[in-house]
């Protein structure tokens, strides 16, 4: 059975934001509740106050409510500072042994970030939401500045796909202006590249061969990155 360390990036929000810059260290923080960082404790706590239940259908109460998500999700990072600057700084030296390797994927399992899959659940009902046409620009410059604070961090695949997935729903909302064709294109794109590193992988592989698999797509993660700031403007 194959095992995928990239996917211990995203199984929880366990790890921490503390704003440090030492590669080795992705620390948890203390003073966080339950040692979740708290950018990711902020989704957390959010989705309880939004009524969200696990399993279940869900969508904005209310405008009101829609309009407090629109501005949460306009300042919100899926991967804190300190993992992305772990993920660029532990991504430039290639371990020289098994055991260097096994190291240095449990350091990378350590730096967390925000679940994928929630943010983009509620992402997702705010693009779908009736929104009157008086609110539609302020949530086009929110789901603008979200991608953006995307595009600023390196990040694991999945929590790129995410960006990907918003950015071309948005375009098919008329929320943002571009080809959507373009970046559906891109989204396309990641899957088949992603495919194709797993389909090249070795039923068992070792740390040095998993250490491999996490670089190509961190590496197939960046050029996605650059791939949708072609069509993605600056403010």
């Amino acid at each position: 059975m194959r095992r995928f360390f990239l996917l211990l990036l995203l199984t929880s929000c366990a790890g921490s934001d503390t704003g440090t810059t030492k590669a080795g260290s992705p620390e948890s923080d203390p003073s966080a509740p339950g040692m979740i960082p708290s950018l990711c404790e902020s989704l957390l706590q959010k989705a309880q106050e939004w009524g969200y239940v696990p399993g279940q259908k869900w969508k904005p109460a209310s405008l009101e409510q829609a309009e407090e998500m629109r501005v949460f999700f306009s300042g919100f990072h899926l991967v804190p500072e300190a993992s992305a600057q772990f993920f660029q700084q532990g991504l430039e030296k290639d371990p020289s042994s098994e055991a260097e390797a096994k190291t240095q994927l449990e350091k990378f399992a350590k730096a967390q970030v925000c679940d994928p899959s929630l943010s983009l659940l509620f992402l997702d009902a705010l693009i779908d939401y009736r929104w009157p046409q008086e609110n539609r620009v302020a949530l086009s410059r929110s789901l603008h500045r979200f991608l953006l604070n995307q595009q600023s961090r390196v990040a694991p695949l999945l929590v790129r796909a995410v960006s990907v997935s918003v950015f071309a729903h948005s375009l098919r909302k008329g929320l943002l202006k571009g080809a959507a064709g373009k970046v559906q294109g891109v989204r396309q794109w990641m899957e088949k590249e992603r495919q194709e590193i797993l389909s090249a992988a070795p039923e068992e592989p070792s740390a040095l061969e998993n250490w491999k698999i996490l670089k190509k797509e961190f590496a197939l993660s960046e050029e996605a990155r650059t791939r949708l700031s072609r069509f993605l403007p600056l403010p």
